[in-house]
């Protein structure tokens, strides 16, 4: 189909005042493009993969659980709602056991540096991560 639209001039230029600038009084775009007969059809998630490990043996770590679409929306039809990815802090499962004891915090060696952003005044940048958290009396990272 096609929708329109249509404006007017409402207040006409008296005693010297200006004419409105020359723009288009009407315009006309595409709408509903797709086919009649066709049925839209919403996305919908497949159900959720089981909950990865615990990151950490001792102390705090994350484990994080994911889902991908079972349906796929037609041009027409609805996204699904929620995220593809969920995440929780979890427990290790040596927590508060002698066997944790005290460990330091130990980071990453760094990663290769990222390509310049720009021919002047660019940003390089690179990363680390926490390889292993501190437990008991150990040094944080």
């Amino acid at each position: 189909g096609t929708m329109r639209r249509n404006r007017q001039v409402q207040v006409s230029p008296v005693a010297g005042g200006e004419l409105c600038d020359p723009v288009d009084k009407s315009e006309a775009a595409p709408c509903n493009t797709f086919d009649c007969d066709q049925t839209c059809i919403d996305a919908k998630w497949a159900e959720w993969t089981h909950w990865t490990p615990c990151s950490a043996t001792c102390g705090f770590g994350f484990r994080s659980r994911h889902r991908s679409h079972a349906v796929q929306a037609s041009s027409c039809g609805q996204a699904a709602t929620g995220h593809p990815s969920d995440w929780e802090i979890c427990k290790g499962i040596h927590l508060g056991s002698a066997a944790c004891g005290d460990r330091d915090g130990r980071l990453s060696a760094w990663n290769t540096w990222s390509d310049c952003s720009c021919t002047c005044f660019g940003i390089r940048e690179r990363q680390r991560i926490i390889e292993q958290y501190h437990t008991g009396q150990g040094r944080p990272v």
